[in-house]
């Protein structure tokens, strides 16, 4: 996924075991939000505070391919309880093995687009990389356009996932 030109931006996980997900899961459907349990839940931003993100970032239409809207990253804040987009970042070529970036957002997209290259496809990695986690100064957002997915991360790693479409209109 990050091959051997940008392997050191991988970033980190910090799993819970599939036991442990199931037993939040009974707990929180009974109703008990006591002790260990709250340990496994992560709190994200509100359903339309989500939904306004989403809308940012899909600028990128999540098909790949070589539109200049899906090979570069869309970004905001959230500033004084709103949600703001940022200026996108830089157009960029998957094939080169640089990561796009952009920088001083709460939430950012990593792009949807794709080359095809001599015995491959190349793309752009989806997970918040190495760069993203460490500088990270609490909860933000990576919104993989290719894969759908939400990645939820601080500066300890990727603390939870959710599929991009949970709030899309």
């Amino acid at each position: 996924m990050y091959g051997k030109d940008n392997y050191a931006q991988k970033g980190w996980t910090k799993p819970i075991t599939a036991e442990a997900a199931a037993q939040t899961e009974t707990k929180i459907n009974e109703g008990d939000f006591s002790g260990d349990v709250m340990k496994n839940v992560v709190q994200i931003q509100p359903e339309k505070k989500m939904e306004k993100m989403v809308k940012i970032v899909s600028k990128d239409d999540g098909t790949g391919g070589t539109k200049a809207s899906n090979n570069q990253e869309h970004s905001g804040n959230l500033v004084n309880g709103d949600v703001k987009a940022s200026k996108s970042g830089g157009v960029g070529d998957p094939s080169k093995g640089k990561v796009a970036s952009i920088s001083d957002v709460d939430f950012h997209s990593h792009p949807s687009g794709t080359k095809k290259v001599p015995g491959a496809t190349a793309m752009w990695v989806q997970p918040p990389s190495k760069q993203d986690i460490t500088t990270g100064k609490k909860t933000e957002y990576v919104f993989g356009m290719k894969d759908g997915t939400i990645y939820i991360y601080n500066k300890t790693g990727v603390v939870a996932t959710i599929p991009i479409s949970t709030f899309k209109n």
